[in-house]
């Protein structure tokens, strides 16, 4: 059984006097001194590892009384979420992708990408590494081809007429940092997820000449269904004025 074309326009509007319903009854119960609310948010774990926690944590000890929730989903599924309302808001680095007219996107910060190994790496010739190219031959832990990552250090590669040639892709950050540990081979993240790390000394960064790939963590939302519990939260430990 299939909705008709009447119906479909008929569960538009359905929807959206539903959610605006909701939206109302948050209103209702959220005061200005943040006794009580929830706050949801959607970030990929890789992203949630070195870019929220920190400030979840202050809001927590501030307002102890709001009910927080961190879920963690790719960015497709992660937008799907915001549509449903399912979340208020989400953390992603580009590119969102996907044609979301209702969606308002702000970046947030712009971060690096990083080579990196295991700071007691048994892997030889590390030390003599100046150029990307130069990793055409050594053992490369890199994310998945389809991964927009993968994508733009592939065409670097490409603009310097060379290819990774010894590859172990592996589909999240988390496990590509595990492989590393390993000793497995020289890895490739977002720099900031390891800063922590590279400064204890369990990893170091392999310095190359060349500008590696960059991308804008942003903030993903819906304004008119921003109460002000998530409105808080971005305002005051984002930084961000609407």
């Amino acid at each position: 059984m299939t909705l008709t074309e009447q119906g479909k326009s008929l569960l538009f509007y359905i929807e959206e006097a539903y959610n605006n319903l909701m939206v109302g009854e948050r209103i209702l119960t959220e005061d200005e001194s943040f006794s009580n609310g929830r706050l949801s948010i959607g970030v990929p774990s890789h992203v949630g590892r070195f870019f929220i926690f920190d400030k979840i944590e202050d809001f927590h000890r501030k307002y102890p009384n709001i009910d927080i929730s961190i879920v963690s989903r790719s960015t497709n599924e992660l937008m799907q979420l915001l549509e449903n309302h399912d979340i208020d808001f989400a953390i992603d680095t580009s590119p969102i992708g996907g044609n979301y007219s209702n969606l308002s996107i702000l970046p947030l910060k712009e971060v690096s990408h990083c080579f990196f190994v295991k700071s007691n790496t048994s892997i030889e010739g590390i030390n003599h590494i100046t150029s990307v190219k130069q990793l055409k031959n050594f053992p490369m832990i890199l994310p998945v081809s389809r991964s927009y990552h993968r994508k733009c250090i592939n065409n670097l590669m490409i603009e310097l007429d060379s290819e990774f040639t010894n590859v172990l892709s592996i589909e999240t950050s988390e496990m590509i940092l595990t492989a590393v540990q390993k000793d497995i081979g020289i890895g490739y993240v977002l720099r900031d997820l390891i800063e922590e790390e590279i400064k204890k000394g369990y990893f170091k960064e392999i310095m190359v000449e060349e500008e590696l790939p960059k991308v804008e963590i942003n903030l993903i939302y819906i304004d008119k269904y921003l109460t002000k519990v998530p409105q808080k939260y971005i305002k005051d430990f984002l930084g961000v004025s609407f």
